[in-house]
């Protein structure tokens, strides 16, 4: 029901800005370094490109995966989930990838 994305989505950012620990129910770890630096090379490179990650393209699809649940949009939400999952993994995110994969099933 995307109602209820939509609600997780919103409770997930009020969490985040009063700066409270998040619990999933995923037992993965919330990111690889050593992964993220071999991925890009070295740690400058791999900071750099995380940052951007964080900073500016997770917020976009975030804001585009709302968007798909505000409209009904199943097909896009699906999409936006598998591109997120995608950034997230070559991110060396693994939560957060994991977290996207399973929208993606959805």
């Amino acid at each position: 029901e995307p109602k209820a994305f939509e609600k997780w989505f919103k409770s997930d950012i009020i969490q985040q800005r009063q700066h409270m620990k998040i619990e999933t129910d995923f037992p993965y770890p919330t990111m690889d370094m050593e992964t993220g630096i071999n991925t890009y090379g070295d740690q400058g490179m791999y900071v750099m490109m995380l940052g951007n990650f964080m900073n500016e393209q997770l917020n976009q699809m975030v804001v585009s995966l709302r968007i798909a649940i505000k409209k009904r949009q199943h097909d896009e939400f699906q999409r936006m989930a598998h591109s997120l999952k995608g950034a997230s993994n070559y991110s060396a995110c693994i939560r957060l990838g994991k977290m996207a994969g399973a929208l993606q099933g959805c």
